[in-house]
């Protein structure tokens, strides 16, 4: 929570410097939320009784989703600002995360 706080308030500041008022981003980020909550209930009410391979093929598509995310938010700035050993870093990583799944 704490990180998504910090996350949001960074997301805010080039959203009031372009113009729009400080209300705004509160409108917009209290908006997503409540999509968050409403993709909740539906996916509980849905799949509560779903098979196991339905459950799986959900949360494959919600990690490809937060996967793209990073690729397309972090990435190139590991790439212009950090090192081009981020890649070697990243893949490293998902070999990881798969050989301990």
């Amino acid at each position: 929570l704490v990180s998504n706080l910090v996350e949001s308030y960074g997301a805010t500041e080039p959203i009031v410097a372009s113009g729009r008022s400080r209300g705004y981003p509160v409108a917009l980020f209290a908006g997503i939320a409540l999509a968050l909550v409403a993709a909740l209930v539906v996916g509980a009410t849905l799949l509560g009784d779903a098979r196991p391979s339905v459950i799986g093929l959900a949360e494959a598509v919600a990690g490809g989703a937060i996967f793209a995310t990073v690729l397309v938010a972090i990435v190139p700035h590991a790439f212009a600002e950090v090192s081009r050993w981020a890649a070697v870093a990243a893949m490293a990583g998902l070999v990881a995360a798969y050989l301990l799944a």
